[in-house]
């Protein structure tokens, strides 16, 4: 097996020599270049089949090279590499003819497939040339033959036709037809080998003398035929004599013929028997015309009394006879003629002068004169009729005279008319068909030819009429299926006969073959099967078949590309929305960070004067131990002296010290006091719990899981959040609507009216208001925040979405927060559209669906 040889061309020498021992060990010869100059001496040198270029190299680029190889060495397959994975300098390079495109790092096997793909590019584009240049050549070839064999038809024709219009001219004009037909004859030996013809039977077989003479009948003729005539032979050897018999025959040109065969033996100069002579009388029409062709005036006379045709025969107008034929069509009888002194009568009055005119030159034989006319006539009932009348001079008795053969064509003019009608109707009919519609006569001859088949074929109806259809339109394949399908039958037929349809190869005149779709069907026209074949031209169908096809199996191959790609975009996707999640939960943290000195000022004055309450109770608490300890050491004095009365003056004492405390601890104003310090705690403590919660709920990651949610509620919470960003330049106004539940992620809601909120108040320089209004309809709630900040001007409303926009100072903003915003309502299927102007404010509008599955 020949080595393939490869040409690196890199200008790197660590890519060279990793494409150099990969391309080695698997059997590839290479040869390394490293710039364009070192590749076109390689390629003056030597021949490869495979080209690996580097696009980018210093000096003259492989996409500038590119275009020299492919005119220079079109054999030889070029395989792109690059560093840049660009889609459209890819484009570019596929367009310009490449084999591959290899982006570089590549695994191994990428470089391995990519140069078994583009060997069988290029073999299979090879091929492909080859087929090409081989089928034009068939195509010139068979034109070539067909052109020729048109001519010989065409002369065939004429001959035909000069032939036939001689022999038309002898059978009317001469008694003897059969020693001025050409008949074939042919001479043999007792081994029924030819020793001559004449130019008759070489027409009759199709060959030419010397390839008739020396052969014997099984090589001129069909095995079935020579069957019959070897046997035909050989009984007239057995019986020396004449042999006359009849047969029908197919002649040279297909047409099918009535024949006598006259055959009689011959003697050498010894008397032996030597051979046989044979003449073939063509009798087919004498059959047809043998009562036109009368031998003698007996034999005319009983041709023409039976005629359904007028004869009538005059000498300067006086009738010297006539058939009962004629006197029907005039409307008298036969003798009420005879008796005239003048047939003018029987011409219309204004036909009467050219009659006139027109016998007398024939009479003198004076200048040229149509020997059939039409005229009209008179009938005896005074109604005028149209006549045939065909005209010759005869001999009458020994004198000349005149025949007129009449036929009343009256109905034929009005039929013509309606066919010629009927005809125009067919033609535009036909001539507006998209398809072709030929009809073809019972020998096979096109008879009828449409303006579609004009173009089609590229024929005009005059170059095809009476020429074969199949022979002359179709390959010969298409054809031998043709005529099997649909065989030529020269027979009565009374009724159309439907069809078959076949997918043929036709050719055009200039030798084009293309697809064609063929429906043959037969109709009845004077009696005699005709056939009429719809052609429609398919070669667009084919090629759009094919490109199909093609397009299919590349379809199939970028399907499978983009599973691949699909499977790569949902691990992409996966990750995507792991890092969106992380920049959402980012986003939040930075905006707690941000908002962190607030949420702990708003923390630290609940916790301040919860911290002085507990200070006081604390003081309370002391104060209240001295008091109740006092009141202890009454008590128990109390119950120890309850019946000495020398105890009561320190019992007074006691009393009197107990009242002295408690009015100088205020024992009254503790006990009004406790219960108040301790409901101030209670509301900061809750109050504290409420933003811890708030931040809390707002902080956590949170889950993907839609849940239902208060919009409202979720506002309030956030508001509790931001407070310390707004409450010190800015006064909110609420103006909630009476909202449904929304199936959403509420947490990542909140991060979204935080945000709007937060630059809202930061777009309040000194002091402002922010609105917050909500609403609802049957399938969305709207949330529009407004400030009466400096507002956006209107170059940048088409970017503050973008991320990593900002117009804050550096440090102050990092471009994230409305671009997370919109990302979350999308996410949302939702909307979120912005109004500003500068110096009045800004509104943010958020519509969210309801049902988010909706």
């Amino acid at each position: 097996m020949q080595e393939t040889n490869v040409l690196i061309v890199d200008d790197e020498r660590s890519m060279r020599n990793l494409l150099e021992r990969l391309l080695r060990k698997n059997g590839y010869a290479c040869t390394l270049a490293a710039d364009s100059n070192e590749a076109r001496k390689c390629l003056t040198n030597h021949s490869y089949d495979v080209l690996l270029l580097d696009i980018t190299m210093p000096g003259e680029s492989g996409l500038d090279l590119l275009p020299h190889m492919k005119e220079q060495y079109p054999d030889t397959a070029i395989v792109m590499v690059t560093a840049t994975d660009d889609p459209k300098q890819a484009q570019i390079t596929l367009e310009m003819g490449v084999y591959g495109y290899i982006v570089k790092p590549f695994a191994p096997n990428q470089i391995l497939i990519s140069l078994t793909n583009a060997l069988r590019r290029r073999d299979l584009e090879r091929k492909e040339k080859e087929y090409h240049e081989q089928l034009e050549n068939a195509v010139r070839n068979r034109t070539q033959n067909l052109e020729e064999t048109v001519q010989q038809l065409k002369k065939s024709q004429q001959e035909l036709e000069a032939s036939k219009a001689r022999l038309r001219e002898q059978l009317f004009f001469l008694q003897v037809l059969l020693d001025a037909i050409p008949s074939p004859v042919f001479y043999k030996d007792t081994q029924g080998i030819y020793l001559g013809c004449n130019k008759g039977f070489e027409e009759f077989v199709g060959l030419a003398k010397d390839e008739i003479v020396g052969k014997t009948v099984y090589e001129i003729a069909p095995e079935h035929l020579a069957d019959t005539y070897h046997d035909a032979d050989s009984k007239l050897f057995r019986n020396p004599g004449k042999q006359t018999y009849e047969s029908n025959v197919t002649y040279s040109d297909g047409s099918v013929h009535d024949v006598i065969f006259n055959k009689a033996t011959y003697t050498d100069s010894h008397g032996n028997l030597a051979g046989l002579v044979g003449v073939i009388l063509d009798v087919t029409e004498r059959k047809r015309a043998e009562k036109e062709l009368c031998e003698s005036e007996s034999r005319f006379r009983n041709l023409v009394e039976g005629s359904i045709q007028g004869i009538l025969i005059h000498k300067d107008f006086k009738p010297l006879f006539v058939n009962q034929a004629c006197a029907n069509i005039y409307g008298y009888t036969v003798d009420e003629i005879l008796e005239m002194d003048s047939l003018i009568p029987l011409f219309a009055q204004h036909e009467q002068p050219w009659i006139k005119s027109y016998t007398h030159r024939i009479n003198n034989g004076k200048g040229n004169f149509p020997t059939e006319y039409e005229c009209q006539g008179v009938r005896r009932d005074g109604t005028t009729i149209w006549l045939n009348n065909k005209v010759r001079s005869v001999d009458w008795k020994g004198e000349a005279a005149i025949q007129c053969t009449i036929a009343d064509v009256t109905q034929a003019k009005q039929d013509h008319q309606i066919l010629e009608e009927s005809e125009e109707r067919f033609r535009a009919v036909s001539d507006s068909a998209q398809d072709a519609i030929i009809i073809v006569d019972p020998a096979g001859q096109i008879s009828y030819w449409n303006k579609a088949a004009e173009k089609i074929f590229g024929y005009r109806q005059q170059e095809v009429m009476n020429h074969s259809f199949g022979k002359l339109l179709m390959s010969k394949a298409s054809h031998d299926t043709y005529a099997r399908e649909w065989p030529i039958r020269d027979e009565p037929q009374e009724a159309s006969e439907a069809g078959k349809t076949m997918e043929l190869t036709a050719i055009r005149k200039d030798g084009e073959a293309f697809a064609i779709e063929l429906s043959m069907s037969s109709t009845t026209i004077q009696g005699r099967r005709h056939s009429i074949a719809i052609v429609r031209d398919m070669s667009k169908r084919k090629r759009l078949e094919l490109s199909l096809t093609q397009e299919k199996q590349r379809f199939q191959e970028v399907s499978l590309a983009l599973k691949k790609k699909n499977k790569q975009l949902i691990e992409a996707n996966s990750n995507l929305k792991e890092t969106q999640a992380r920049i959402i939960q980012q986003e939040k943290m930075a905006s707690i960070g941000q908002l962190a000195a607030g949420v702990a000022h708003e923390i630290n004055n609940p916790t301040g004067f919860v911290s002085s309450n507990l200070k006081t109770l604390h003081d309370y608490q002391a104060d209240l131990a001295r008091f109740i300890g006092e009141h202890d050491i009454l008590r128990e004095g109390l119950k120890s002296n309850n019946s000495n009365c020398e105890c009561l003056s320190p019992m007074r004492d006691q009393v009197a010290h107990v009242d002295a405390l408690g009015k100088e601890i205020d024992i009254d104003f503790i006990m009004e006091d406790i219960p108040n310090l301790l409901e101030e705690s209670r509301e900061g403590t809750e109050r504290i719990k409420k933003i811890i919660l708030d931040l809390k709920d707002f902080a956590h990651p949170g889950k993907e899981e839609c849940v239902y949610a208060n919009i409202n509620k979720n506002l309030e919470s956030t508001l509790n959040i931001v407070w310390n960003e707004i409450k010190y330049h800015s006064s909110v106004e609420k103006d909630y609507g009476d909202l449904p539940e929304v199936k959403c992620c509420p947490q990542q809601l909140n991060q979204v009216f935080m945000n709007l909120l937060v630059n809202a108040a930061q777009a309040i320089e000194k002091q402002g208001v922010i609105k917050i209004t909500t609403k609802a309809d049957d399938h969305h709630v709207w949330v529009d925040i407004s400030d009466t900040g400096k507002g956006i001007p209107e170059e940048n409303l088409n970017r503050i979405f973008d991320p990593f926009f900002t117009t804050k100072e550096v440090g102050k903003g990092t471009g994230q927060g409305l671009h997370v915003v919109y990302n979350i309502v999308k996410k949302h299927k939702g909307e979120i559209k912005v109004a500003s102007e500068v110096g009045k404010g800004t509104t943010f509008s958020v519509k969210i669906p309801i049902e988010l599955d909706r």
